[in-house]
């Protein structure tokens, strides 16, 4: 970490040299990452200068590896595109000039490489679909509820192993719900107040805790396992 620390101070006295006066500084005490996502808010200011187009691209490419994975922020771009109607511009800050860490409703983990664990986008009045999110592997908490998302439930997510609690009331999902008994630490399930049919799910997590799936359209017994 100090050596990146020492490239990353090698990059900034470039940026000074192309006349941006932000008295930034890498010390050796900082992660790599932490020091990249400061020179990194000097990207418009560089632009602004019409001097920065190599160091932008130098940038990038050291943040998308010393970040760790690329994955995370496709993801996340992704499903910003299944959105169609944003009204309270939530998304706004989803943008190449942001470190996607620091997007309205994304948290990362504080280790070394920063990776997405939480999703939070509760009330924000979205209509769209949800993409398949099943490339966020570290998530541990997906919060969408009281939106206008319709579509299906992702299959992907039963494919996330880290995620703990999976909040989608109050939408206008439809289909059935996917098998989550792979999702061996998820502790709360929200799926009220949607259309989803199908048989009540039978296969489901064992450290399962709360469960919420009234005002739907499921048939069927309910397993005994419950």
């Amino acid at each position: 970490m100090v050596y990146h620390a020492l490239v990353g101070n090698q990059i900034l006295n470039y940026i000074k040299d192309c006349g941006v006066t932000r008295n930034l500084h890498c010390p050796s005490t900082i992660t790599a990452q932490t020091c990249l996502a400061m020179l990194w808010e000097d990207k418009k200011a560089l632009l602004e200068k019409g001097k920065g187009s190599s160091i932008i691209l130098l940038l990038q490419v050291m943040c998308n590896s010393l970040y760790g994975n690329e994955t995370d922020r496709l993801s996340l771009l992704d499903f910003k595109k299944a959105i169609s109607l944003d009204p309270k511009q939530v998304l706004a800050s989803w943008n190449d000039s942001t470190y996607f860490c620091s997007w309205e409703g994304v948290s990362c983990s504080s280790k070394d490489p920063h990776r997405v664990i939480s999703l939070n986008l509760t009330d924000q009045g979205l209509v769209g679909q949800i993409s398949p999110l099943g490339n966020l592997t570290f998530l541990r908490h997906l919060h969408l509820p009281v939106n206008l998302f319709t579509g299906e439930i992702p299959p992907s997510l039963g494919h996330l192993h880290h995620l703990q609690t999976l909040y989608l009331s109050n939408n206008s999902l439809q289909g059935k719900i996917p098998n989550l008994a792979n999702c061996s630490n998820l502790m709360v399930l929200e799926l009220y107040r949607n259309n989803l049919v199908g048989q009540f799910p039978e296969d489901l997590p064992d450290h399962l805790q709360k469960l919420q799936l009234s005002y739907n359209k499921l048939t069927g017994p309910i397993p005994a396992s419950l």
